[in-house]
């Protein structure tokens, strides 16, 4: 019977000690903030609930980890200590713990698709009694860069050779985070008369540009319209922003056409060099360009022999059914502001 007594007493105490020992584990609330699904080189933060599962209190460091799973082996990808007393850290009690971790597939403990995460908390000399695990997947990131859907790009219909004017554009940061960096401007030409390509980066490359969430920017990329980007008559342009960090979302595609304008007058009075006659030659329509300032009266088209053609005061006028030949366009703006050009129909 002494023997069985001496037994029993050891048991209790072995039994005692093991009740004594700080035990730490994953509380109630397990982990939250952590997705199902990352991008490659996001930086993920998500937050822990630690409990105090045994029945001494804990007065130090807690540690919580995250790992992935490669085998039978857990390889850490993210570590996190804070410090706790044994007034904040009693038996029962939780504490939540910010853990992050860089996505880098460039790592051994971590590749693309799917990867099983583990997060455990650890104290010195207490047991961990539990973990928790969670599916992630890395993918690509999203489109991040292009045009806002919401606002259309503009492109000039027709300009006279050696023109400048803009094409504008509104950037729109697509990511979830912000941006700061330098966005470059690309445009492509295609000439419809010679079919040549000339693709080149613009000179309104953006510098140290900050875009935040899903934010738009008005954008105008100036153009001059000449040589060897355009060529004469009409030409398709594509122009798309660009970052070797980000991905381009989309393009937008417009058709300017390039004229040279022929005037016949030498007019003196104040504006006249605003007005234009584009596009010259032409194959189905005119359009009379002017400054803000100018009201047209009429327009007036005569053929080769002096006749009457068409006597108008809109700006745009439709030429598809006249013959083929040399026209005179006469633009009179009233307070004896006039502008008379030559006009080739082909």
């Amino acid at each position: 019977m002494k023997r069985i007594a001496f037994i029993l007493s050891w048991f209790c105490i072995i039994i005692n000690g093991f009740a004594q020992t700080p035990t730490v584990g994953v509380g109630p609330a397990g982990i939250t903030g952590l997705p199902d699904e990352v991008y490659v080189n996001q930086t993920v933060s998500f937050r822990v609930n630690v409990q105090n599962k045994g029945v001494v209190d804990i007065n130090g460091w807690l540690d919580v980890y995250a790992g992935t799973m490669q085998g039978q082996q857990v390889a850490i990808i993210g570590a996190q200590s804070v410090f706790v007393d044994t007034n904040l850290f009693v038996s029962g009690d939780t504490v939540s713990v910010e853990l992050m971790f860089p996505v880098d597939t460039g790592t051994a403990q971590l590749s693309m698709g799917g990867n099983t995460v583990v997060v455990w908390p650890a104290a010195f000399g207490a047991i961990t009694s539990d973990s928790i695990f969670k599916q992630i997947d890395i993918v690509l990131p999203p489109d991040t860069i292009g045009f806002d859907p919401n606002f259309q790009t503009t492109f000039p219909d027709s300009v006279a050779y050696g023109e400048v004017d803009s094409i504008i554009f509104y950037i729109h940061n697509k990511r979830k985070s912000p941006y700061e960096g330098t966005v470059n401007l690309w445009h492509q030409v295609i000439s419809d008369s010679t079919g040549t390509i000339t693709t080149r980066i613009d000179s309104s490359t953006l510098n140290n540009i900050i875009l935040n969430a899903e934010e738009s920017r008005r954008v105008a990329m100036p153009q001059t319209f000449n040589n060897p980007q355009y060529r004469m008559g009409g030409n398709t342009v594509v122009v798309w922003p660009a970052n070797i960090n980000m991905e381009t979302a989309d393009t937008a595609t417009g058709r300017i056409i390039l004229a040279v304008i022929t005037s016949i007058d030498k007019p003196t009075w104040a504006g006249h060099e605003s007005v234009q006659v584009f596009p010259n030659p032409t194959q189905d329509f005119i359009q009379v360009k002017h400054s803000e300032g100018l009201s047209i009266k009429s327009i007036v088209i005569t053929n080769e022999l002096g006749q009457l053609v068409l006597k108008t005061n809109h700006s745009k006028v439709d030429i598809s059914n006249y013959k083929n030949g040399v026209y005179l366009v006469a633009i009179d703006f009233g307070e004896e502001k006039q502008r008379s050009y030559k006009l080739l129909k082909q």
